[in-house]
């Protein structure tokens, strides 16, 4: 069976039963604890401002495009849908920082930060491994690093963000965290 090296430290319980049937080095998945999720949503007349007010915030020239996103400070946000950006960081104090950036008639935030876990996969089988629960060819050119996507494994809702060749940050819902472990152990079996 393949590997999926996770970091003792950072995992919760209900993943520490699968470690010890792991034996080999074809995948890697660490869990990553982010201190803080956001979506921001923009009402349709004020997406321009939102833009704006993100440039300005992230420190960048200009906010990421349609399904890409960009990591700038520790901090990575996202372009998942017309008017839809999703952050995550590490520091729990800037889910207020961007709230406060938003009027209520600009945009919506709304703090996720409890109902995500997010997983980094990576080693050189990984884009084989997710390949196999995705409605999407990671082998294309379409799908180089610093996109990112929603879409389903296994009937999970995932997003995911291409960071490497071969890697993978890949969020899924927390109530669905371990069934997206199990699917991941089971998909790369035949990779081991």
């Amino acid at each position: 069976m393949p590997e999926l090296n996770f970091a003792a430290n950072q995992l919760q319980n209900p993943y520490l039963d699968l470690i010890d049937e792991v034996n080999n080095n074809c995948v890697k998945l660490n869990e990553v604890q982010f201190g803080f999720g956001v979506l921001v949503k923009a009402w349709p007349d004020s997406f321009t401002k939102v833009q704006e007010l993100l440039t300005s915030y992230l420190k960048v020239q200009e906010v990421p495009r349609l399904r890409n996103f960009v990591n700038r400070h520790n901090i990575y946000c996202a372009f998942l849908a017309p008017g839809q950006f999703i952050i995550f960081g590490h520091e729990p104090n800037m889910i207020e920082e961007i709230a406060n950036l938003f009027e209520a008639d600009i945009a919506s935030v709304l703090d996720i930060s409890h109902s995500r876990r997010c997983f980094r996969l990576s080693a050189a089988k990984s884009t084989l491994v997710l390949n196999k629960g995705l409605p999407i060819n990671l082998e294309d050119e379409e799908f180089g690093i610093g996109k990112a996507f929603q879409s389903t494994i296994h009937s999970m809702g995932v997003i995911v963000f291409k960071t490497g060749a071969d890697e993978f940050l890949i969020f899924t819902s927390a109530s669905y965290s371990v069934s997206f472990v199990e699917w991941l152990f089971e998909a790369s079996a035949e990779f081991g």
